[in-house]
């Protein structure tokens, strides 16, 4: 099923553009990578950062500017190395984020695949700022400082699993707004994963690890030649993990905490519910009829808490001098993964009228009723219902550089990738079902009766389908050098322009095996141009400083882009890094960031539809259902989406105490307004949608009630809108009309502390160290719509999330224990949580060991290695709801895991 491709060459979208910017683009062409192969960082950049081998410091860009050999001025910069990633225990990069403080997935591990068709890659999110409703990320994700294609269905961001891990040397940070260096989707930060400049020899690992009902396996092998010219490597990462069922872990549990019972009605057997003339139901348990609390199960249970998952993935690199000034560097990367996810038995309803000759009467006030009967289909069907996904992704980048004089250097690039999505599971039949059900042909309360054939065949092979496709290419030429000298240092200038072409194409829907390629393909483009530059100004430097005033930095920096789908935005920068004296270093930045609306919202990949029929699911609070009203929703993609623009600023200092040379601390404030967020108004929690989203539906109530002027108004904005043509012609029927496309709705300003303290002492053993790395929330105010109040819910999420390790070096050997802590958070008492007031904070312990043999021969360059995580097996903290899916519980873990790990290097 696959979908076409328009394809676009570099030099056709250029057409409009200077001769001068397409002609160097075109040289790009002939081979461009990674404007910024960055592998070391300039000295006064953030300690931890290792260098990389024969690359001098004047010539690496470091993430969140274009200038070579400068810091970012005012930014703060996190850090991760190659051996941070195997003492995490993490084993894939997804994992690795999740355990920094400032990651909204913190001590929550992300999963591919858990949501079916709608998503299917890991989306790393900084800052807590959400907008996981829409397709885009607010966190702009770089590989060697460009962009990756997007991934999955429904959204276009990035697949962060996809490079191989031999091939990282490391993890760059930036947790301030990036707009005006790589344009759209720098709000909560910047994450950039950098590879290796060279390698030579052979490295080879392997790692097992298993836990209670669980097992996990990965493997990787990375080759390379290096010479005096240039070095060529190949890196391949195999990795595999079992799938979880929430069964498995009793802090699954989706409970009516009331009676003490689990909650679910869809049972085997199952239940008959009956509505009231007063609206109050009673619930009837089969096969007996019975009137009370009915047959319960938990069907959460039956479903994977994580899902199987083998990934493949490979990563080439090549660099070469091809003179004295001009060096060129090719990347190319590919992965393969597939994941299994289970989502238990497939569920049903069937709503009876007295008429209906498999009606049963209850025998008591409700006589006569419509009775609506809940079931599942597992005695029938079997009790698993498995979405299978696969996500492929590969994309190449080639970069030539050239040395203009002594300081200036041009650097073009050019970059191609793609990305392609595809999920297919059981889905339930309903409008076989509906249709069997009215026309007297389905026994409900006999799942097994021969009659239920037809309806039966039909469910066991209607499936639910996705495929998504996301195509980049992607043009850049920068030119950065020396302008002026002060007596501060060098003021130094770069400057440049982008082209960017964006495809996105998805095929999704419901329908029999037979008929799933007749589902419409629905696709999306835009074409992106962008100017953009940065300047660096040493104010004081070593040529003037003087006492109290050891260095002053000043970077500005501003990007205007213009998109074909909405037009342009501009976003400015500046930074300001302040030292008194050589330990300390004062820093701040403000600056305007934007989200750009993702292809997957347009209404053009996801074309508006409207429906109606059924019974009232999402009533009004206060509004009663009258007997035989239904609603009518109108969803799909927005018509008209603006970016989503943010302004940051952050203020913060650096330390390296003087008498204790192996001592650091930082700490940053930073504050953070996001406007316009992408979302659907929320029909799932009514309560919250009649409150805060009242220009997005209508009521029967309302003056005047619906009318059919009020339908026909809603479905001339859809692509079918026959679907409601009964209401047009009868509207009395109509409980509400609600529009639930995509639109630019939210916002969300939020304000809070980052802190980190590491300590690393030589001994006579070896050494010792510790590090401290934290965030703490200080305000979290949203605004669900343009319409509604601003209130804080800071008390309402974790508001603490720390990381902590202490180890030693002795020898050979190194050991450490890190301590992951998310704070609490308060609830909403009610009887149904039993008055639950507060969520526990989460505290899990992780060690490392690690032991390198050293010697000769075949002990040279050989490691074993011993993660123990969740040492204590601690389970998520009691949560009486559900939240994100996750029922009984907040946070997540998979248990402990005893992980043996061999490498060796020839």
């Amino acid at each position: 099923m696959a979908l076409e491709h328009k394809e676009y060459s570099i030099t056709s979208l250029l057409r409009s553009s200077a001769a001068p910017v397409g002609l160097v683009i075109a040289l790009a062409g002939f081979g461009a990578g990674v404007a910024q192969a960055q592998e070391a960082v300039a000295p006064n950049a953030p300690a931890g950062i290792a260098e990389a081998e024969d690359q001098p410091d004047t010539e690496i860009v470091v993430t969140g500017t274009l200038l070579r050999g400068v810091a970012p001025g005012g930014s703060q910069h996190l850090t991760f190395s190659r051996d941070d990633a195997i003492a995490s225990g993490a084993v894939n990069t997804s994992q690795l984020i999740a355990q920094i403080p400032q990651s909204g997935n913190f001590l929550r591990r992300p999963q591919a695949g858990i949501n079916g068709s709608a998503l299917s890659v890991n989306r790393p999110t900084l800052r807590y700022l959400g907008g996981n409703a829409a397709g885009g990320s607010s966190t702009l994700v770089l590989l060697d400082g460009h962009r990756l294609p997007g991934m999955g269905i429904k959204q276009t961001t990035p697949d962060t699993d996809a490079i191989a891990a031999g091939a990282i040397e490391r993890v760059e940070i930036v947790t301030d707004g990036g707009s005006s260096t790589y344009g759209a989707d720098a709000v909560g930060g910047v994450i950039n994963f950098i590879t290796r400049k060279r390698f030579d020899g052979v490295e080879v690992r392997g790692r097992y690890g298993s836990g209670e009902d669980y097992w996990t396996w990965d493997a990787s092998a990375t080759l390379g030649k290096s010479w005096d010219k240039g070095s060529i490597w190949l890196s391949y990462n195999y990795a595999k993990h079992d799938i979880l069922y929430a069964a498995d872990r009793d802090y699954v549990q989706n409970r009516d905490w009331i009676n003490g019972i689990p909650a679910d009605l869809n049972c085997a057997p199952g239940n008959m519910t009956i509505r009231s003339a007063l609206g109050a139901s009673t619930t009837y348990g089969l096969p007996s009829l019975t009137a009370g609390l009915g047959n319960r199960c938990d069907l959460q249970r039956t479903k994977a808490l994580f899902p199987s998952e083998s990934r493949h993935s490979v990563f080439l690199g090549f660099n070469v001098d091809l003179s004295d000034t001009v060096t060129f560097d090719t990347r190319l990367f590919y992965a393969n993964r597939r994941s299994i996810n289970d989502g238990g038995p497939l569920v049903g309803s069937a709503t009876l009228t007295s008429t209906n000759p498999f009606y049963r009467d209850s025998g008591d006030a409700n006589t006569g009723r419509a009775e609506t009967v809940l079931f599942n289909f597992a005695p029938v069907l079997g009790e698993h219902n498995y979405t299978r996904t696969s996500l492929e992704t590969w994309g190449v980048t080639n970069t030539i550089s050239a040395r203009l004089s002594d300081s200036w250097e041009w650097r073009a690039l050019f970059n191609y990738g793609e990305g392609k999505s595809e999920a297919i599971g059981g889905a339930a039949a309903t409008g076989v079902l509906a249709a069997a059900v009215t026309a007297g042909r389905f026994n409900p309360f006999n799942l097994a009766d021969p009659i239920n054939q037809p309806v039966l065949n039909a469910y066991a092979n209607y499936r639910d389908y996705a495929l998504g496709r996301n195509f980049l290419t992607n043009g850049r030429v920068v030119i950065d050098g020396t302008i002026a000298t002060l007596p501060g240092g060098d003021i130094q200038l770069g400057m440049g322009f982008e082209i960017m072409r964006e495809e996105y194409a998805i095929k999704i829907g419901q329908a029999a095996i037979t008929a799933l390629s007749s589902l419409a393909t629905n696709r999306a483009d835009r074409t992106t141009k962008a100017v953009f530059g940065e300047l660096s100004i040493p104010i004081v430097g070593t040529g003037n400083r003087s006492a109290g005033i050891e260095s002053l930095l000043l970077s500005a920096s501003g990007r205007y882009d213009h998109y074909s789908d909405f037009g342009g935005t501009f976003n400015p920068k500046i930074g300001l890094t302040y030292e008194p004296v050589e330990w300390i270093a004062f820093r701040g930045n403000w600056g305007r960031s934007f989200q750009a609306p993702s292809l997957a919202d347009s209404s053009v990949a996801s074309p508006t539809t409207i429906s109606g029929g059924g019974t009232v699911a999402y009533a009004a609070p206060g509004v009663p259902v009258l007997a035989g009203q239904s609603q009518i929703f109108l969803t799909g993609g927005g018509a008209d989406l603006q970016p989503q623009k943010a302004q940051t600023w952050s203020v913060g200092a650096d330390v390296r105490l003087p008498f204790a040379r192996g001592v650091s601390l930082s700490a940053t404030y930073y504050d953070i307004n996001f406007r316009g967020q992408i979302a659907s108004p929320p029909i799932f929690n009514p309560a919250a949608f009649y409150a805060q989203y009242p220009n997005n539906y209508k009521l029967y109530t309302a003056t005047g009630g619906i009318t059919a002027a009020d339908v026909q108004k809603l479905a001339a904005l859809a692509s079918n809108p026959q679907a409601v043509a009964a209401y047009v012609a009868d509207p009395s029927n109509v409980y509400s009309l609600a529009d639930l496309r995509a639109q630019n709705l939210t916002s969300v300003f939020t304000s809070g502390l980052d802190f980190g303290l590491k300590i690393h002492e030589n001994t006579g053993f070896g050494s010792i160290f510790a590090n401290i790395a934290g965030n703490y929330m200080l305000t979290f105010e949203a605004q669900a719509s343009t319409t509604s109040p601003i209130t804080s819910t800071v008390s309402t999420a974790p508001r603490l999330n720390v990381t902590a390790t202490a180890g030693a070096q002795i020898g050979g050997l190194r050991a450490q224990a890190t301590l992951l802590h998310m704070g609490g958070f308060d609830v909403t008492p009610n009887a149904a949580n039993l008055n639950q007031s507060r969520v526990d904070a989460y505290k899990v312990v992780n060690a490392f060991v690690q032991y390198d043999v050293g010697g000769e021969g075949a002990f040279k360059d050989l490691s074993f290695t011993l993660n123990l995580d969740n040492v204590f097996d601690k389970h998520p903290p009691l949560y009486r709801g559900a939240l994100n899916g996750a029922y009984g519980f907040f946070g997540f873990n998979l248990g402990r895991i005893v992980q043996l790990g061999i490498n060796k290097r020839f």
